[in-house]
């Protein structure tokens, strides 16, 4: 239920990893993090929107985003949303700002190619081994979990299309 692969600059070979994925299995309607969003600790928008729909639905989830200048990184997101497991309407997603220019990160989804390397020029590809470890061991942990709702299932299945994207992207 997340990815994660390890690119690999073809000039400098400078490494960064981005993830996808419900990392970790955590958020799922945890009193916890209920109390977080109700305290305001992820912000007013996100308060406002769990007081405006109070049977939602919440959890974390992480994902690819990338800037107009370039920048790529993969940030975790709160997001809150109804209970549709096949098309959630979502009421709040935590925004990202670029580290560099500080613009409004765009999520993205898939795993990208390449990533253009601003130290050399060259390119980050894809390094083809980093994917195998994290699917298996990832897996292996939240199996293990109980929060098994409908909605982690139902990411599983979209989240087997991200591997089936990159698959075909890497041949």
């Amino acid at each position: 239920m997340g990815e994660e692969y390890t690119y690999r600059c073809s000039g400098c070979g400078k490494e960064i990893t981005l993830t996808v994925g419900l990392y970790n299995c955590k958020g799922w309607g945890d009193p916890s993090t209920r109390d977080d969003i109700l305290s305001g600790k992820h912000g007013v928008k996100a308060k406002k929107a769990y007081e405006g729909h109070p049977h939602c639905n919440f959890h974390f989830q992480t994902d690819i985003f990338r800037c107009k200048c370039g920048y790529t990184g993969s940030y975790d997101s709160l997001i809150i949303h109804d209970n549709n497991i096949h098309e959630p309407e979502v009421f709040y997603s935590t925004e990202h700002r670029c580290p560099r220019c500080m613009k409004k990160l765009a999520r993205i989804d898939h795993f990208p190619v390449s990533i253009p390397c601003r130290s050399c020029d060259s390119q980050y590809e894809i390094d083809r081994r980093s994917h195998m470890r994290w699917r298996w061991m990832f897996r292996f942990n939240c199996h293990r979990s109980t929060n098994d709702s409908p909605l982690l299932r139902a990411y599983s299945f979209i989240s087997n299309a991200h591997i089936a994207h990159i698959h075909r992207s890497i041949r």
